[in-house]
């Protein structure tokens, strides 16, 4: 579940693990095919621009990164 989104520029995106060990892939009308991989082990994860680049298991830990990420 996605908690907080940017509209700046990069795809920054902050979720609730729902589905630990999931992978989603979303296709779009262009053909194009984006796939994500749930962590297994974390309640919460940063990811930018389809990579997860930070797990934890503290919603202000994560919440921090994203700011941060959101600022660059």
């Amino acid at each position: 579940m996605i908690i907080r989104r940017s509209s700046q520029g990069h795809r920054v995106r902050l979720h609730r693990n729902s589905s630990p060990g999931a992978t989603r892939t979303k296709r779009y009308k262009d053909g194009t095919a984006e796939a994500l991989t749930y962590p297994s082990a974390f309640k919460y994860f940063v990811d930018v621009d389809g990579s997860v680049v930070k797990k934890s298991n503290s919603l202000s830990i994560a919440e921090q990164y994203y700011v941060d990420e959101c600022s660059k």
